[in-house]
């Protein structure tokens, strides 16, 4: 298991770890990510197995994000 992902790499934005940082939703320290569960979850689910005509009952949040904000497969994984 893993011997096709292209590791070593970090999505999205590593955020300022601060109560008052540019993530920071409010001042008790929630933070908004810079990508959605769907933005990685989209290729694992393909990866073992889910069709694509399966995704949105695995993801219901999936049509929520185009494509752009989701991580090509082959960013992921190795052809």
């Amino acid at each position: 298991m893993g011997g096709s992902v292209n590791g070593g790499n970090i999505r999205g934005a590593f955020p300022e770890l601060r109560v008052d940082g540019p993530q920071s939703l409010s001042s008790n320290a929630p933070m908004l990510p810079t990508s959605s569960w769907e933005a990685i979850w989209k290729n694992l689910a393909q990866w073992v197995g889910v069709e694509d005509s399966q995704l949105e009952a695995v993801m219901p949040n999936l049509r929520n994000f185009g494509n752009d904000n989701l991580i090509p497969y082959t960013d992921i994984f190795r052809s």
